[in-house]
């Protein structure tokens, strides 16, 4: 994950509410939540979602593949008919 800090620590949401929870991304964009709750949720959807962005990496690259060896197939059958 690209975090630089994440966990207890005391903040202010955007709305001026104070919270416990903060993450500060490597980029420098910072969250708070208020509960442990709501901090565990939001860690366990950025982590799905990483997961969920892999599977589709891992399917486009297993489609390009089998392009690539269809070209390849379709090259040699003309090859051997000519």
């Amino acid at each position: 994950m690209p975090y630089k800090q994440k966990g207890s620590k005391k903040c202010t949401q955007s709305d001026g509410t104070k919270g416990s929870y903060k993450t500060v991304k490597k980029d420098g964009t910072t969250r708070c939540y208020k509960s442990k709750k709501q901090y565990d949720a939001a860690m366990a959807w950025a982590h799905e979602s990483e997961d969920k962005s892999d599977e589709q990496t891992d399917k486009f690259i297993a489609l390009l593949e089998e392009i690539n060896l269809r070209v390849f197939i379709r090259n040699i059958l003309r090859i051997e008919k000519s």
